[in-house]
């Protein structure tokens, strides 16, 4: 039992989006199936593939994004598919998935990424939380909030930094005499 069930999750993980949705077994726990489909997530991001991701979000999803600004689904799609957005390096970790009844769960986890958008070089080091409700046999993503995690610096970064500070609030002060 135990292998079928690790079988059936590598399979889910493998499968395209509405598909492996469609035929998840009921042998395998709700977090193992979003478990599944974060890894189907990250995948889409990676492929750029839009008809994957419109699978996972919901018709109604809305981003909050680290900067306060309001996203929909549509412009989400629209990103992905945007010859000038290339996702190099991704990476997911600190996964804890909640669940709220049989319907809802809460996911909340670490993104990292690198890449260009419209040429200009990006990366990211976020929180993220994701919100999955389940309708019928389909689990989809209905939010998803996002926050910047503060950069780590070294002592000496932070030395330096101070310094900085010091030096540019002493010639402030010069000026102002």
């Amino acid at each position: 039992m135990r292998f079928l069930r690790l079988t059936v999750v590598l399979l889910l993980a493998a499968a395209p989006g509405a598909a492996q949705q469609q035929k998840a077994s009921p042998t395998v726990s709700a977090e193992a199936t979003i478990r599944a489909l974060i890894t189907q997530y990250d995948s889409a991001w990676r492929r750029k593939d839009a008809t994957a991701m419109a699978d996972l979000l919901a018709p109604t999803y809305i981003l909050f994004t680290p900067r306060g600004e309001l996203g929909t689904r549509s412009q989400s799609l629209e990103d992905l598919r945007s010859v000038g957005f290339v996702m190099g390096r991704l990476r997911r970790s600190e996964i804890v998935v909640r669940l709220s009844g049989a319907n809802v769960a809460v996911v909340s986890s670490r993104w990292e990424t690198e890449g260009t958008y419209d040429g200009a070089p990006f990366k990211q080091d976020q929180r993220c939380g994701l919100v999955w409700n389940k309708a019928g046999p389909l689990w989809q993503i209905i939010s998803e909030h996002c926050v910047d995690l503060p950069v780590q610096r070294t002592w000496r970064e932070r030395w330096d930094s101070l310094a900085a500070d010091s030096a540019r609030a002493d010639s402030a002060s010069r000026v102002d005499e």
